[in-house]
């Protein structure tokens, strides 16, 4: 039977392969995708922590300076909105006699305010000797209809450049580069509009567009703050040498309370308070990265997709090729490895930004999938195998087979079992004389029964040979502290066999007892046969006493017979002495006892019984006077009978020798 369960077994592995096979491929794809649709912000946060904590660039020295237009410039002004245009108009131009590369103001002239002044900005804006470039927006940004015309006529012949801030939408932090048509006639992003006035930058790149990079690389000191841009209050700038101004890339905006400061990848680092940025702060870091050339390059959808790809697929692979739970561990702990110190290396050597927790979350889905699959599988093949050979083999075979293919192989184990034998008396003469379906019949109902009880007493079911059903305990799981177990299974078989004969009886059908017997000691346990077949049981001296035990259960007048080793080890339960029995072919005898059942008529002399046996040997006339007493009440006792006529025939002792089985 368990040659059967291993070809079984061998069978249904091949057939499983192209499933796994398809299984993988699904797994690869969905593992992917699940992955890049989970873990797209997580990216982008690890994106933020990299450059504030990761990023080895140095420094630019990009020349901007920053004029802010603060509270006490404001105060000094006289109203508040718009900024007064004369005032701007005298800043610019005393920034402009420094020569500076370029000027940016990032302030709209959106709406007219005193005629004269706003002729004046502009007619200073125009003749500057330095460029200006003039903050543009449109209806899109929020502008009314009439403050988007006066803008487009303020424009009129003047730089421009979008002053546009994108904020990402799940969290509202401003980590990428705004997206703006490439169109020849488009106005370019204000940071690349200032950019473009230089030399340098303006052969280097004449498109609109912004770096290739779509992340604004915020650039920052070494301990990862970010680099403090020379800031000089609008109020106060006109006091300053122009010469401060020689060469530099001037921003002219407002650092207002609460007025245009925006959430950055600073604020994961270092909190709201510190990780907010003005406006024109964030124009001043992407101008330097244009003018500093430094950029990350973040990783594209399609190759992040790809790479999850890949990575999805070796760890299937892993999975697929390796059995061992420590193999995969190690494999897929080697992957995740690698896969972190070779993001933070190209980060900090090439800055290149990996969507690393795609990654790991990619390389995390497909191994718990398999993981899931895997269990699932195994989970499906036990429960095959036992509904399968549940009907043909032991439950607790069948589930320690399921469990280990080890428990196929040929060869055995030394382990302590208790062994029981039962024997159902007289079948075979009554087969003689019953037709063959009524003994079916007969013999189905009364081990479907007897197998039951087995089960139910979690005991392992070794063999049924006609109407015997042999079993063990300890085997092939251990069962320590088993001895009362097997008692009390013992004694139900007696209960069960007693109420089934009794009803047969009832329709005519003379059905014998059952006899029981049971033994504890050492056996060797195993599978044992040839290549071909091979059975579960076990071999020994300990088998062979418990089915002599059953055996001498006719000669001794019981239906119970318990060694003396199992009944030491079955301390719930009662029993009384019955001799020290010499089996055929033994010289050493076993001492031996018959259990009492609570509640059992013999409970009642009990203690008679044993004051009598008590004295076997030294007052055999005492003692046949107490069994002749209780046998008056119970003569069908035949323990009692056994005694008593071994006293009438001159036998002395408790010492019992079976010349019989």
């Amino acid at each position: 039977m368990q040659q059967q369960i291993a070809n079984l077994w061998r069978l249904a592995s091949q057939d499983l392969m192209p499933k796994r096979l398809r299984f993988a491929l699904a797994n690869i794809f969905f593992s992917t995708l699940l992955a890049v649709v989970l873990s797209s912000r997580a990216d982008v946060r690890i994106g933020d922590w990299l450059l504030t904590n990761w990023n080895s660039q140095a420094p630019a020295q990009t020349d901007i300076v920053v004029v802010a237009i603060d509270e006490q410039t404001l105060a000094a002004l006289p109203y508040r909105s718009p900024i007064d245009r004369g005032f701007l108009a005298s800043l610019i131009r005393h920034i402009d006699q420094g020569a500076p590369k370029s000027i940016g103001i990032d302030i709209l002239i959106d709406q007219p305010s005193e005629p004269i002044k706003d002729s004046k900005l502009l007619q200073v804006i125009q003749t500057s000797i330095s460029p200006v470039v003039l903050a543009y927006a449109e209806s899109s940004d929020g502008l009314t209809e009439q403050q988007d015309k006066f803008l487009e006529q303020s424009l009129a012949g003047i730089k421009a450049g979008h002053v546009t801030i994108a904020r990402d939408t799940f969290d509202g932090t401003v980590r990428h580069w705004p997206a703006i048509s490439d169109k020849p006639d488009q106005v370019p992003l204000f940071a690349v509009a200032i950019a473009k006035t230089t030399s340098t930058t303006a052969n280097a790149r004449n498109q609109n567009l912004p770096p290739l990079s779509e992340r604004i690389t915020f650039l920052t000191n070494a301990d990862g703050s970010p680099i403090i841009f020379p800031t000089y209050p609008a109020h106060s700038a006109k006091l300053l040498p122009p010469q401060w101004f020689k060469d530099k890339s001037v921003l002219i905006g407002a650092t207002l309370p609460n007025i245009d400061q925006h959430q950055t990848p600073f604020t994961t680092r270092s909190g709201v308070n510190s990780g907010e940025i003005y406006g024109v702060k964030i124009h001043a870091h992407m101008i330097a990265q244009l003018i500093s050339q430094q950029s990350v390059y973040s990783i594209g959808p399609l190759t992040t997709f790809t790479l999850c790809i890949m990575l999805a697929g070796l760890a299937s692979f892993a999975f697929m090729t390796f059995n061992g739970l420590v193999y995969r561990l190690a494999v897929i702990g080697a992957l995740l490895t690698a896969l972190i110190i070779l993001a933070l290396t190209l980060y900090r050597t090439n800055a290149i930004e990996v969507p690393v927790v795609s990654l790991i979350a990619t390389i995390l889905l497909a191994s718990s999938a398999f993981t899931i699959r895997d269990w699932h599988t195994d989970w499906s093949e036990r429960r095959f195998i036992q509904h399968a050979f549940g009907q043909y083999v032991s439950p607790a075979l069948v589930e320690k087979i399921s469990t280990n293919h080890e428990a196929l192989k040929l060869g055995g184990e030394e382990r302590d079992v208790t062994y029981i034998f039962t024997d159902l008396e007289g079948f075979t003469t009554l087969s003689e004389s019953l037709p063959p379906e009524k003994i079916s019949e007969i013999l189905n109902e009364y081990l479907d029964g007897m197998c039951d009880l087995f089960i139910k007493h979690d005991a392992t079911i070794d063999k049924i040979i006609g109407d015997a059903v042999v079993g063990l305990y300890g085997a092939p799981n251990d069962q320590p502290h088993h001895g009362n177990k097997a008692v009390s299974l013992a004694l139900a078989i007696d209960q069960f066999s007693e109420v089934f004969r009794q009803s047969q009886t009832a329709k005519g059908i003379p059905l014998g007892v059952t006899r029981i017997g049971l033994h504890h000691g050492p056996a060797v346990v195993g599978n044992f046969g040839g290549l071909r077949f091979f059975d579960y049981t076990a071999i020994g001296d300990t088998v062979n006493t418990a089915a002599r035990l059953e055996g001498a259960n006719k000669y001794l007048g019981t239906r119970i017979c318990v060694s003396q080793t199992l009944a030491e080890r079955a301390d719930q339960h009662q029993f009384r002495p019955i001799g020290d029995i010499v089996l055929k072919g033994k010289d050493d005898p076993v001492t031996c006892f018959e259990p009492i059942r609570k509640g059992d008529k013999k409970e009642a002399y009990l203690e008679n019984y044993r004051k009598a046996f008590d004295c076997i040997e030294r007052e055999p006339q005492q003692t046949e006077k107490l069994l002749n007493s209780i046998s008056k009440e119970h003569p069908e006792d035949g323990l009692i009978r056994l005694h008593l006529g071994r006293i009438k025939t001159g036998e002395t002792g408790i010492q019992i020798e079976l010349e019989s089985k």
